[in-house]
């Protein structure tokens, strides 16, 4: 019980906003300083969604692959409204926990290649996606598929009401095993609806219809 709650404890002091900001800070100069070595740390994958966000005025964020909420918590002030979905039951309820003081944050549970429909038909305008619920061991889920990005972006792409920047996480997996379709295989997918704009960096896979790209 002690050791719970000193946890509690330690948890809610390293989230205080000053505290948090000046620790990703530094995990992304120390990345930056060891020449881009080692797993891109998460405080670069929010910096980049941030950069999207503001490069391409979105005011909407859509999530794969929830896990502990750590991405909610993060951009939960700098969008407008923020959606993810989460498979595993146990995840979800840990961060609908998580997440209950941020109101523009909505938590979804269920496979995100059935979830994702339902969000995006009340969506319009732009929409930065954040697909990153594949599973890669440990406390992720494993639905169908171990990557369901394909089926994801048969979604996303069928909806002609939406203008999608989707940032795909785990780029250095997709090299087609494993249900893991190829880089150039999500390339030819994107091209099939639109023409798209599609780079890899930062160990993830950034798609942007050609009409805004720029």
């Amino acid at each position: 019980m002690l050791h719970r709650v000193i946890s509690r404890a330690r948890w809610a002091l390293l989230n205080i906003p000053w505290i948090r900001e000046s620790r990703e800070r530094r995990a992304i100069q120390d990345w930056l300083c060891s020449g881009k070595a080692g797993a891109t740390p998460h405080a670069v994958k929010q910096a980049n969604l941030r950069q999207l966000q503001r490069r391409y005025e979105v005011q909407t964020l859509v999530e794969t692959g929830t896990f502990r909420a750590d991405m909610m918590v993060a951009l939960g002030l700098y969008f407008d409204k923020l959606y993810s979905i989460e498979l595993s039951e146990e995840l979800f309820n840990y961060s609908v926990q998580r997440c209950r003081d941020l109101k523009n944050v909505e938590l979804w549970q269920g496979a995100s290649e059935d979830v994702l429909a339902e969000i995006c038909s009340k969506l319009k305008g732009r929409v930065l996606f954040w697909l990153d619920g594949h599973f890669s061991g440990g406390d992720t889920a494993l639905g169908k598929t171990e990557c369901p990005v394909t089926s994801e972006l048969d979604v996303i792409f069928s909806q002609s009401q939406i203008t999608p920047i989707v940032l795909i996480d785990d780029a250095r997996e997709f090299v087609g095993k494993r249900s893991y379709p190829t880089v150039a295989e999500i390339v030819q997918q994107a091209n099939q609806y639109s023409r798209m704009h599609v780079t890899v960096s930062d160990d993830a896979i950034l798609i942007v219809p050609e009409c805004i790209y720029g």
